[in-house]
């Protein structure tokens, strides 16, 4: 992922842009009103590279259920990313 000017890129930046749109969104008031706690939680453990298991391990639920809950919040914050934007 190539930067804009002004954007920082640290060790935590994610390489993926999807990724990197869905940290942003999170980390905003917004990503704050779409996502649950857990989910937010889920999140930030993910993209810090932990792995699901061990991911499940500290949210206290299973690798499926991590998977489920990383799906449905990306898909979510970008569905929100594209209406801000006037998208779809």
């Amino acid at each position: 992922m190539t930067p804009t000017t002004g954007t920082a890129v640290t060790s935590d930046t994610p390489a993926n842009p999807v990724e990197a749109v869905a940290v942003t969104a999170a980390s905003q008031v917004r990503g704050a009103e779409i996502l649950d706690a857990q989910a937010r939680y889920i999140l930030r453990l993910r993209f810090k590279d932990l792995c699901e298991d061990e991911i499940a391990v500290l949210a206290g639920c299973s690798p499926r259920q991590v998977s489920k809950v990383i799906r449905r919040s990306v898909s979510a914050l970008l569905e929100d990313a594209e209406v801000e934007a006037g998208g779809n």
